[in-house]
């Protein structure tokens, strides 16, 4: 009798434990979901990058500028789409504020290696807040 009781407890547990995680999966594709939905809707050049620099995720228009799908972007750096010197320019970028407020321009033009396309940069607002995703 108590083999019966302890088998039903372990299937119990167990229906919890596939519940909970089907919950928190699919509460993370969500999540996915909106951030994608988030990223595409914007009108700019929009990207996720690790604090290493090397990127996580990209819009469509980012795709577009660069020339390549989001699944050949991510792990790649600025160095592998941009010349150098436009490259350390988006390395300063990811500084603390006042050193990276010091060191880049107000307006800059960029353009990707692999395409023809040429966009102006301007130095974000003040209030404007870097993010970071681990």
């Amino acid at each position: 009798m108590l083999a019966k009781l302890a088998l039903a407890f372990d299937g119990i547990a167990m229906a919890i434990f596939v519940e909970s995680r089907t919950r928190a999966k699919d509460a993370l594709k969500d999540a996915e979901t909106k951030l994608k939905t988030i990223l595409n809707t914007a009108p700019d050049l929009e990207w996720l990058k690790d604090i290493n620099g090397a990127y996580l995720g990209c819009n469509a228009r980012f795709e577009r500028f660069v020339g390549k799908k989001e699944y050949e972007i991510i792990g790649m750096t600025d160095y592998d789409f941009f010349d150098k010197e436009l490259a350390d320019f988006f390395e300063i970028m990811i500084l603390p504020r006042p050193v990276r407020e010091a060191l880049m321009p107000t307006r800059k033009w960029l353009r990707s290696r692999a395409t023809a396309i040429r966009r102006r940069w301007e130095r974000p607002k003040p209030r404007c807040t870097t993010i970071w995703v681990s």
